[in-house]
C-alpha cells in the first residue's frame, strides 16, 4: 500500500479537505526530505528499528500514546517531551522539531501535515497503523486528531540526551538553527 498525500490549506484542526486538494507525487515528498513506508505483518517494530538504523536513529521510545488529557509537570524523559509538544501544539498553528525523527504508528489514526516551503502550502498525509515516517529536523508540521481518540507511537531518535530534544513553536521557528539547515538542504537561503 503506496502513501497517499494531498496538497491543502485547511486551517489547524480542520479535518476533512477541501474538495480543491490535490495529490502530491511520493517524489515530491522525497524532495522535501521525507520518507514514507508502509510496515506491513508481525514483525513492524523490527522493520521500523531496521530502516530508523539506516538513519542513525538508534534510541527507541516506549510506547507513546496521544493525545493524554492530565497535564504534565517537571517533563524529564524522551517520552514525556513528545506528549508535552503534542499538546502544546493543539493551540498552535505549526511547530518544528530540532532534531531528524523516526516515528511508526502503532495503533489508532492521525492526520500528519507537512509544509512545503516552496509551494506555501500544507502536505496532508494519514498517519494510520503500520506508517513508519521519517521526518528532517527544521520541517515545519502538525499534527491533527481525527475520529481517533488516541494514537499510539513509536519514536525513534538519535541517541542524545532529552535536554538536547526539542520542539519549537509557531514563529519560534524561523530562525531556529534546524529550520535554517533544513531550509539551505532545499536549496532555500534565509
Amino acid at each position: 500500500m503506496s502513501v497517499r498525500a494531498f496538497y491543502h490549506n485547511s486551517p489547524q484542526g480542520e479535518i476533512s479537505l477541501p474538495q480543491d486538494a490535490r495529490p502530491v507525487p511520493p517524489e515530491r515528498l522525497q524532495a522535501l526530505g521525507w520518507q514514507f513506508s508502509m510496515l506491513n505483518g508481525d514483525d513492524i517494530v523490527k522493520q521500523a528499528t531496521e530502516i530508523a538504523q539506516k538513519y542513525g536513529q538508534t534510541k527507541v521510545t516506549d510506547v507513546i500514546r496521544l493525545p493524554v488529557s492530565e497535564p504534565l509537570q517537571n517533563v524529564q524523559t524522551v517520552e514525556e517531551k513528545v506528549i508535552k509538544m503534542v499538546k502544546d501544539q493543539e493551540s498552535k498553528e505549526y511547530y518544528a522539531a530540532g532534531i531528524d525523527r523516526t516515528f511508526l504508528c502503532i495503533d489508532g489514526q492521525a492526520h500528519y501535515d507537512i509544509e512545503d516551503p516552496f509551494e506555501k502550502m500544507w502536505i496532508r498525509v494519514n498517519f494510520t497503523k503500520g506508517l513508519l515516517v521519517y521526518g528532517p529536523g527544521g520541517s515545519h508540521v502538525r499534527l491533527t486528531f481525527g475520529d481517533s481518540e488516541s494514537l499510539d507511537v513509536l519514536v525513534w531518535l538519535k541517541d542524545l540526551p532529552p535536554s538536547e530534544i526539542n520542539w519549537v513553536m509557531e514563529k519560534g521557528t524561523e530562525n531556529h538553527p534546524a529550520r535554517l539547515r533544513y531550509l539551505k538542504s532545499l536549496g532555500i537561503e534565509n
